[in-house]
C-alpha cells in the first residue's frame, strides 16, 4: 500500500518522550501513514530508541543540530504522502483517530483541491492525569490577517501545496517561529476547510519545552526580524499593518527587557537599530528606549534564560498509552 499521509516529528534530545509519540502514531494501525522522525543532532538516547522502531512506515533521519525549522523542512522534502501533518516529540495522536473515515475525508478534499484542513485538538497534562480540554477549530472566515489562531500542527496540508508555493519554516538562529509558517501557509492557501470531526492531536502541556526556556532576548530579536521579513514580502497589503505592529511590539519588549536588566548585546542591538530605522517608527516610547543606551551604564552580564528549566515526571510509555486509549475512547464515543 502506498503512503497517503506523512507525519513529521522533529526531535532534539527527546529520549523521555519520543517513544510515547511513536507509539501513539503506531496505534493508528494504518499502512498508508508514515512517521518521519528528524533527529536534530540529539546527544542523548534518542537515536537508540528510534532505531528500535524503524520500519517501512517509521523512518528515522539524523541531521546536525540546525533547529526545529530545518528539521521540519527536511521532513517535508522526504515525505512520501499526498498529505502532511506535524507532531511534536512531546505530544501524542489520539488512539485510532486517523482511521478509515479520516483518510476517506482527505481523499474527498484532494478531489476538491483543498489545501489546508484545520481541526480541533485536545489539551492535557504531560501524564494525562487531568481531564483533557477540547480546543475548538476556528472557521476560515473568522481568521483575521491570515493568522490562524490554533497552532500549525492542528492542520493537515497537501504536500503539493507546500512544495509549489515554497512554504517552509524559518531557520533563523535555529528557531522556526511556527506562527510565521502559520501565516505563510494561510496567506498562500486558496482553499481551506475546518472540520470539527477530524480531531486527532493531543498536546501535552510540557513546562520544560523549548518555548518555556527560550532566552527572551533572542525571542524578541528573532521574532522582530522574521515578522519584518513577512511585512516586506507579503502579497496581502491588508496584512501589512498587522505584521508591522508585531515587529514594533517585539522591539518594545526587547528594549524594555534590556533596560530592566541593564544588559545589551552589541550585535543584536545593531540589528534592532537597523529595524527601527527601516520602519521609521517615531513612537516616543521607542525613541526613549533608543536614547536610553546613551544614558545608562550597562552591566556586562550573561543572561541565558528568563525562566528556569522545570523538572517533569514522565510516566511509563505503556501506562501512558493505556491512558491515551481511555481518553480517546471517551472523546470519540
Amino acid at each position: 500500500m502506498s503512503i497517503y499521509l506523512s507525519v513529521i516529528t522533529p526531535c532534539y534530545n527527546g529520549e523521555k518522550t519520543i517513544a510515547d509519540a511513536i507509539e501513539s502514531v503506531k496505534a493508528q494501525c494504518r499502512l498508508d501513514v508514515e512517521l518521519i522522525i528528524v533527529d536534530d543532532g540529539s546527544t542523548d538516547r534518542t537515536a537508540d530508541i528510534c532505531h528500535k522502531y524503524e520500519s517501512d512506515t517509521v523512518r528515522y533521519i539524523y541531521t546536525e543540530n540546525r533547529g526545529a525549522g530545518h528539521a521540519r523542512n527536511l521532513g517535508i522534502s522526504k515525505a512520501r504522502g499526498e498529505w502532511i501533518t506535524f507532531l511534536d516529540a512531546d505530544d501524542l495522536y489520539l488512539t485510532e483517530s486517523i482511521n478509515e473515515k479520516f483518510i476517506y475525508q482527505l481523499r474527498l478534499y484532494s478531489e476538491k483541491k483543498i489545501e489546508i484542513v484545520s481541526t480541533p485538538y485536545v489539551l492535557a497534562d504531560m501524564n494525562l492525569n487531568e481531564n483533557p480540554q477540547i480546543i475548538p477549530v476556528p472557521e476560515p472566515k473568522d481568521v483575521k490577517y491570515h493568522m490562524y489562531q490554533n497552532a500549525f500542527w492542528t492542520c493537515v496540508y497537501r504536500k503539493a501545496f507546500l512544495v509549489e508555493n515554497s512554504i517552509k519554516f524559518y531557520e533563523f538562529q535555529k528557531q522556526d517561529v511556527e506562527t510565521a509558517f502559520r501565516y505563510i501557509a494561510f496567506a498562500s492557501a486558496r482553499e481551506i476547510v475546518a472540520n470539527t470531526k477530524m480531531m486527532f492531536y493531543l498536546q501535552r502541556n510540557n513546562q520544560a519545552s523549548n518555548t518555556h526556556t527560550w532566552n527572551y532576548y533572542n525571542l524578541y530579536h528573532i521574532k522582530a526580524k522574521i515578522y519584518y521579513d513577512l511585512y516586506e514580502t507579503t502579497e496581502h497589503n491588508e496584512d501589512k499593518e498587522f505584521l508591522l505592529n508585531i515587529v514594533i511590539d517585539m522591539l518594545k519588549e526587547y528594549y524594555k527587557l534590556c533596560v530592566k536588566h541593564g544588559y545589551l548585546c552589541q550585535e543584536m542591538n545593531a540589528e534592532m537599530q537597523t529595524l527601527l530605522n527601516s520602519i521609521n517608527y517615531q513612537n516616543q516610547f521607542l525613541q526613549f528606549m533608543k536614547k536610553t543606551w546613551f544614558l545608562t551604564k550597562l552591566r556586562k552580564v550573561n543572561i541565558t534564560s528568563m525562566r528556569a528549566d522545570t523538572e517533569i515526571y514522565y510516566c511509563d510509555t505503556e501506562i501512558l498509552m493505556q491512558r491515551l486509549k481511555r481518553i480517546s475512547k471517551i472523546l470519540f464515543d
